[in-house]
């Protein structure tokens, strides 16, 4: 499986992906002026992002599972997972839940409570923390790697 991944995975995601914006994008453009296709097409790729989201989460967790069978004492990968999650609940734990009031009628009317919007919040800032934490760490890898 493994072999077959490494040869063809980058293929495979590439089409995978190029399906889902065809899909999308005959969704959202076969209604003409019936609003009700646009909706489709939003349910589309909500659901879709939604799907890629947990079938990534299983394959991390089926990854994980795989490399501690094979090196048991490789433990510091677990406690970079492990830091990772830690961050990103403490990131959401310290959002603020207070929908700002531009915010407020929008959210009443799709049912987004203080609540939901704490995780959003939080969930947003990890991302934006960890793009930059990344891409720094690649620039940091680079210039090190100029003096190798």
């Amino acid at each position: 499986m493994y072999d077959f991944l490494m040869k063809k995975g980058q293929m495979i995601a590439f089409l995978v992906g190029g399906a889902f914006v065809v899909i999308h994008l005959v969704l959202s453009a076969g209604g003409g002026d019936n609003p009700g296709y646009a909706t489709t097409a939003y349910n589309f790729g909500l659901y879709a992002g939604i799907v890629l989201a947990i079938v990534a989460a299983v394959m991390m967790v089926v990854g994980i599972a795989k490399y501690f069978m094979e090196n048991p004492r490789q433990i510091k990968v677990m406690l970079g997972f492990i830091a990772l999650f830690a961050v990103l609940g403490a990131l959401i734990m310290m959002a603020s839940g207070d929908i700002p009031a531009s915010l407020q009628n929008a959210a009443a009317d799709k049912g987004v409570t203080s609540g939901i919007y704490k995780y959003v919040n939080g969930s947003v800032n990890g991302t934006i923390i960890l793009l930059v934490v990344a891409f720094l760490g690649l620039i940091v890898s680079e210039v090190l790697s100029l003096f190798k």
